[in-house]
C-alpha cells in the first residue's frame, strides 16, 4: 500500500486544470491512500474543494497546509530570496 500526497498549490486554478487527473487518481486508488493538502493562502476555497471531491475521497483526507515562516527564521542552509 502507498500513501499518495497531492499538494494543491495554486488554487483555484488547479481545480480547473488538474481536477480530472486528481479525481481519476482518487477514484482508482484501490487500497492506496490519497491525501490532498491545500495551500493555506487559499483557505476560503476549502469548501469548494471538499464539495468537488465529495464521494470521491474521504473528507478526512483533505487537509489545509499553513506554513508559518517569519522573516528572521529560515531553515538551515536556506538563503533569503527577494523574488
Amino acid at each position: 500500500m502507498m500513501n499518495i500526497v497531492i499538494a494543491l498549490k495554486e488554487f483555484p486554478a488547479v481545480i480547473d486544470s488538474s481536477f480530472g487527473f486528481v479525481a481519476a487518481l482518487c477514484r482508482n486508488r484501490g487500497k492506496h491512500e490519497v491525501i490532498l493538502t491545500l495551500d493555506g493562502r487559499y483557505a476560503r476555497t476549502v469548501d469548494r474543494v471538499r464539495s468537488a471531491f465529495e464521494g470521491i475521497l474521504p473528507q478526512e483526507n483533505i487537509h489545509l497546509q499553513i506554513l508559518l515562516l517569519t522573516a528572521g527564521l529560515l531553515p538551515a542552509g536556506s538563503k533569503k530570496s527577494d523574488s
